[in-house]
């Protein structure tokens, strides 16, 4: 009985010994995969925030988007001039240099903007629950 005794000790600290460094092995490699969640709670809680703080915001999508009217209407003025033949050298490089490229940034920003809001959106949206308290998955 002695015996058995000491070979289920000896086997208790083997497994022991087996568990710890399994945990730690599976610590190690899910270290990246916890700090990358982490990250991701942090953007998602910033995307509810500022989507609750719109009102501080709200100016911004339409002075963007005047901007880019702004912008495609002297664009349009250039190609009409062009068409004309009555397009100074200076006006053209008013359109290279400065307006065409700033049509280009304008865009790309928006087109982050709306990509963003459409995230805010769907991260703030309430569609899996039915509107009842307990959240089944019946009520949706």
């Amino acid at each position: 009985q002695q015996d058995t005794v000491s070979q289920v000790n000896n086997l208790l600290n083997i497994l022991s010994v087996d568990f710890g460094q399994t945990q730690k092995a599976v610590s190690r490699e899910l270290s990246p995969v916890e700090d990358f969640l982490q990250g991701f709670e942090k953007a998602l809680k910033s995307g509810e925030t500022a989507h609750e703080e719109y009102e501080t915001y709200i100016w911004f999508i339409p002075g963007l988007l005047f901007g880019v009217i702004c912008v495609t209407m002297i664009a349009m003025a250039g190609v009409l001039l062009s068409c004309t033949r009555k397009s100074s050298l200076q006006f053209q490089g008013v359109l290279s240099y400065s307006v065409l490229p700033f049509l280009v940034v304008m865009s790309l920003v928006a087109i982050i903007i709306s990509m963003g809001a459409a995230v805010s959106v769907a991260v703030a949206d309430d569609a899996c629950n039915g509107g009842s308290d307990d959240g089944a998955p019946s009520d949706t």
